[in-house]
C-alpha cells in the first residue's frame, strides 16, 4: 500500500482492519483493535514477521512524534534499569505516522482482570506484588504516573509494567515524598474497603526500598491516598452530567437527561423523552407526597424509576434554583459505584426544566431483586450464621462511607437491600460528602444511631450489629 494512502487510512475516524504497515524490511499486520482515540492513537494486536505484537500507532499530525518518542524513551529506560516490560520490537515513522511495536506477552491478564475474579486472599497477594513492583520502579529512579491495575500485566507469575509513555525518568532513586505520592496513586485505584489489608503491603514496599517504617510514613501515606482519591473523583465527576464516552446527554430549554451509554437505545430514548409514560403500566412501590417509586418496563427490561414530586408553588420555588434530588441521587450512585460500594446501577437522570429552573425530576436505576434488611433479619428461616455475615457486610459498607467522609442522611434498615450474600445501599438523595473528617464522623454517628433504632426490639440482631460496627468503625463498643 502506498505510504500516503496508508497514512490517510490510519487517520480515518473508523479505520478498517486488517491493515499492513511495511517497515525495516518486514510487515506489521494489524488485525484487532484494542483501543482507538480518533485522530490521535490506535492500539492494535497483530503480527510482525513471525512474532505476535501489540502496536501503538500515533497518527496526530502535530504531536505523533512527541508521543512516540516519549513511549520509546520510557520503554528503553525500563529495560535498561531492570524493570520487566514487554520487549520492544520495532520503531518506525511513515508519512507522519509513528509506530511502536512490542512483542505480545502471552499468556497474560492485566492486574485489573485478575482483581475482578480473585478471592479476597488472592487480591491481597496480587496487591502486594504490585506494591513490590512499584518499589522496584522507585529504586530504579522511575515514576509510572498512570498507576492503575490495567497498566500491569501478569504472565506466569511475573509482573510486567505497561504504558511506557507515562514513565518519568529520574537520575537517582525516587525520594520519599515523591515516592509516597506515586504509591498512593496505586492505592487509590482500589476501593477503600480494602485499605486495611492493603496498607500492610507498605511493609513490602519499605523492605524493597530498604526503608525503616515510621508512623509518620503510614500517616502520610493514608493522607496522600485520600488526596489521590479526591483527585480521581473530581476528574470522574466532570463527565457524569455531560456527553462523554460513558454517558449520553441531551439538553434543551425544557428538558434535560443524561443516560449511561450502555443502556441507551430506542426504547430508553423514548422513555427519557416522556418519563411519565414509565408509570402507565408500572408496579408501584411507593406513592408519597415527596416521591413516587415504581418498577417499570423499558424495552422488556425492569427498571426502578423514582419521581421527585413538587408539592406546590412554594415547594416548586424552593427547589427551582437548587440541584434536584434526582441529580443528587445520580451523583451519589455514581460515587458509590466508582468506589465499588454496592448500589443499584444508575441508568439515567431526567429533569423537566424551564431554562435554568428545575422542576420535576426522575432517577432511573436497574431493578434490584433484594429484600429490605428489616425483613431479612426478622425471618426465622435464615440461619444465624448468615445473619452474622450480612451484619458484617452492612458494617463494612458503613465503614467505607466513613473512609470516604460520606453520611447517608436516612439510614433506615429498609434502605439496605439484601440479596443472597450481597448488600446494596439505596435512597441516596440525602447522602452528603463532608469536607472535614470530624463533621463526617458526627454525621455518620447520627446515621448509625438511626440505624440501631431499627433493632431496639430485637436484642439479638442489635448485638450482631453492635459487634460488627465496633470492629469496622474501630470503636471499643457502639451505642444502641
Amino acid at each position: 500500500m502506498h505510504a500516503r494512502r496508508l497514512s490517510y487510512e490510519l487517520r480515518d475516524p473508523a479505520p478498517r482492519l486488517p491493515v499492513e504497515i511495511p517497515f525495516d524490511g518486514a510487515v506489521l499486520r494489524c488485525t484487532t483493535m484494542l483501543r482507538h482515540l480518533p485522530g490521535k492513537r490506535l492500539v492494535c494486536l497483530g503480527v510482525y514477521g513471525d512474532r505476535q505484537t501489540v502496536a501503538k500507532i500515533y497518527v496526530d499530525s502535530k504531536r505523533a512524534h512527541v508521543h512516540a518518542e516519549r513511549e520509546v524513551r520510557g520503554a528503553r529506560a525500563m529495560i535498561e534499569r531492570g524493570i520487566r516490560t514487554a520487549p520492544l520490537l520495532a520503531v518506525a515513522s511513515i508519512e507522519g505516522i509513528h509506530v511502536v511495536a512490542y512483542e505480545r506477552v502471552m499468556p497474560a491478564q492485566t492486574a485489573a482482570e485478575l482483581w475482578t475474579s480473585a478471592t479476597p486472599s488472592e487480591r491481597v497477594r496480587l496487591f502486594r506484588r504490585l506494591v513490590q513492583t512499584v518499589a522496584q520502579h522507585h529504586n530504579a529512579g522511575l515514576l509510572q504516573e498512570d498507576l492503575h491495575l490495567g497498566n500491569f500485566l501478569i504472565s506466569e507469575d511475573r509482573v510486567y509494567t505497561l504504558d511506557a509513555a507515562a514513565v518519568v525518568i529520574e537520575q537517582a532513586p525516587v525520594e520519599r515524598r515523591k515516592a509516597l505520592e506515586n504509591l498512593a496513586l496505586l492505592y487509590a485505584q482500589v476501593p477503600p474497603a480494602h485499605d486495611a489489608s492493603n496498607l500492610a503491603a507498605f511493609e513490602d514496599y519499605a523492605r524493597v526500598r530498604n526503608w525503616p517504617i515510621s508512623n509518620k510514613d503510614l500517616a502520610d501515606l493514608r493522607g496522600t491516598i485520600d488526596r489521590q482519591r479526591e483527585r480521581r473523583e473530581r476528574l470522574f465527576f466532570r463527565k457524569v452530567f455531560r456527553e462523554s464516552s460513558a454517558f449520553v446527554c441531551r439538553k434543551r430549554l425544557e428538558h434535560y437527561y443524561v443516560c449511561d451509554r450502555r443502556d441507551y437505545n430506542d426504547a430508553m430514548r423514548r422513555a427519557l423523552e416522556h418519563p411519565e409514560s414509565l408509570f402507565e403500566d408500572a408496579r408501584f412501590l411507593k406513592r408519597g407526597n415527596t416521591a413516587t417509586v415504581a418498577v417499570a418496563q423499558v424495552g422488556g427490561r425492569e427498571v426502578v424509576v423514582k419521581r421527585y414530586n413538587i408539592k406546590g408553588p412554594l415547594h416548586a420555588l424552593n427547589r427551582a434554583f437548587r440541584p434536584t434530588r434526582a441529580a443528587t441521587s445520580w451523583r451519589n450512585a455514581q460515587r458509590l459505584r466508582f468506589y465499588d460500594i454496592a448500589t443499584p446501577r444508575p441508568i439515567a437522570l431526567v429533569e423537566k426544566r424551564f431554562g435554568p429552573l428545575r422542576r420535576t425530576a426522575y432517577f432511573i436505576t436497574e431493578f434490584h431483586p433484594g429484600e429490605a434488611a428489616s425483613e431479612f433479619f426478622s425471618r426465622n428461616d435464615v440461619p444465624q450464621e448468615q445473619k452474622r455475615r450480612i451484619a458484617e457486610r452492612i458494617a463494612a459498607l458503613i465503614g467505607s462511607l466513613r473512609t470516604l467522609r460520606l453520611s447517608h442522611g436516612d439510614m433506615k434498615a429498609t434502605n439496605f437491600l439484601v440479596s443472597g450474600e450481597d448488600v446494596a445501599l439505596i435512597d441516596l438523595d440525602a447522602m452528603h460528602k463532608h469536607r472535614s473528617t470530624s463533621r463526617a464522623a458526627c454525621a455518620l454517628a447520627r446515621d448509625v444511631r438511626r440505624f440501631m433504632q431499627n433493632w431496639s426490639n430485637d436484642p439479638d440482631v442489635a448485638g450482631l450489629f453492635r459487634t460488627s460496627l465496633a470492629r469496622h468503625l474501630e470503636l471499643p463498643d457502639h451505642p444502641t
